[in-house]
């Protein structure tokens, strides 16, 4: 394992620096103040220094980030990151974060993640990682607060996080999704490379790409295919992963390969923007092995068994029922949509042949349009059929309510 240097900028643009570049040396910390920020019920402590150009407003976005972070996961370790702002104008990035590197093997990584991994999401996940090395020897690239959690220890430079001034911040909620963007990358080791940034090396989250159910996807837009995150390969999110080549294999994007295409706390970012973290937001997250603050529910829709009859499902979750991947040809394409209620009017995608909405609770599951199945493994769902032609295989603690469909089998316990 070695250590160098590396900066990614709001834009997504990560690049390696030279070896005789000191990455750390390029902002005045004369007159910095310090804090450091404990979560109740988190293992996660931030210890921080704050440059004489970071306003009260910015510093208490900061703190807001951390909390956030804090609430979420738990993994013991302390986190030493040093903010500063700059006005860079309106046509740099948004925020940028510079931090050491720990080179590792596929190999090394693979066990990290597997003796790390406490999550039934981040165990599915380590359960599908290939068998063999994907960067064909390359490497893997971890930021240095990253690989120390993964017990990949090496010294180094955790995170500098700078905020670009230039833009018109209401220093609400749009700077502390900035903070939290930054920080997951470079604190949190939410960075992508696939051989072609990160100076020919890859990183973790290149390992959760996929075009289809099933298929991985690390030609990094040479395919010419869309490619969305999964933790368990089966379900794809609605937010698709940034490519920097096109099917020609031109460079058209200097964009970071883990961050989103979409607006998103992990996507693209704008001032005044309101967002929080979504459901994929906190499944990316885990896949890098933080640990949960507190026991999770299952993930929505993983006690419930969909089936078409005769054809293979191909189930996509999305929070929005926009932007959704390209159907599979010749399989039954089912787009399960999350939100609070599990209710709600959705209409089905193009190529499409099923919806489900289901809440972020497990609680509630509408079987809203299309000729399809489900069985519950779970119980104590509130399950509303629809306007299709579905079978119901109820569980115990179960409520069925009749929809409107030609032909609805309902069978509950």
């Amino acid at each position: 394992m070695i250590k160098v240097p590396y900066v990614a900028d709001g834009n997504g643009d990560a690049d390696a620096m030279s070896g005789d570049t000191d990455a750390f040396n390029m902002i005045d910390t004369a007159g910095a103040t310090t804090d450091i920020v404990v979560g109740v019920g988190s293992g996660i402590v931030f210890n921080n220094t704050f440059t004489a150009g970071v306003s009260q407003a910015h510093r208490n976005c900061v703190i807001a980030a951390e909390q956030t972070i804090q609430s979420q996961w738990s993994n013991p370790i302390t986190i030493n990151v040093t903010f500063d702002a700059q006005n860079n104008g309106q046509n740099g990035g948004l925020a940028s974060n510079s931090f050491s590197i720990v080179q590792a093997s596929y190999s090394q990584l693979r066990t990290a993640l597997g003796s790390h991994a406490t999550s039934s999401i981040a165990q599915a996940a380590v359960a599908l990682l290939p068998s063999s090395d994907p960067s064909g020897g390359s490497g893997f690239w971890l930021p240095v607060a990253y690989a120390r959690m993964l017990g990949l220890t090496a010294p180094g430079t955790d995170d500098t996080v700078i905020l670009n001034t230039g833009y018109n911040w209401s220093f609400g909620q749009d700077v502390t999704d900035t903070v939290i963007h930054e920080l997951t990358e470079g604190g949190m080791g939410r960075i992508g490379g696939l051989g072609d940034g990160l100076g020919g090396r890859w990183s973790s989250m290149d390992l959760f790409r996929y075009s289809f159910a099933g298929v991985r996807d690390f030609t990094d837009g040479r395919d010419g295919l869309t490619p969305f995150f999964s933790y368990n390969g089966s379900q794809l999110s609605s937010l698709s992963f940034n490519n920097e080549y096109n099917s020609s294999g031109i460079r058209v994007s200097t964009g970071d390969t883990a961050d989103f295409t979409q607006l998103d706390v992990f996507g693209t970012g704008s001032p005044g923007e309101t967002n929080t973290l979504s459901q994929t937001d906190l499944q990316v997250i885990d896949v890098l092995d933080w640990m949960p603050a507190s026991p999770p529910p299952p993930p929505p829709g993983s006690q419930d068994v969909f089936f078409a009859s005769g054809q293979t499902i191909h189930v996509v979750t999305s929070t929005t029922g926009n932007n959704l991947p390209a159907p599979v040809a010749g399989q039954f394409n089912f787009e399960l949509i999350i939100n609070a209620s599990g209710t709600g009017s959705y209409s089905t995608a193009p190529g499409y042949l099923g919806l489900a909405i289901i809440s972020t609770d497990n609680s509630t599951l509408t079987l809203l349009h299309g000729d399809y199945g489900i069985v519950d493994t779970g119980g104590h769902q509130l399950i509303i059929a629809g306007d299709g032609s579905e079978s119901i295989g109820g569980a115990v603690g179960d409520t069925i309510q009749g929809g409107s469909g030609p032909n609805q089998f309902l069978d509950g316990h």
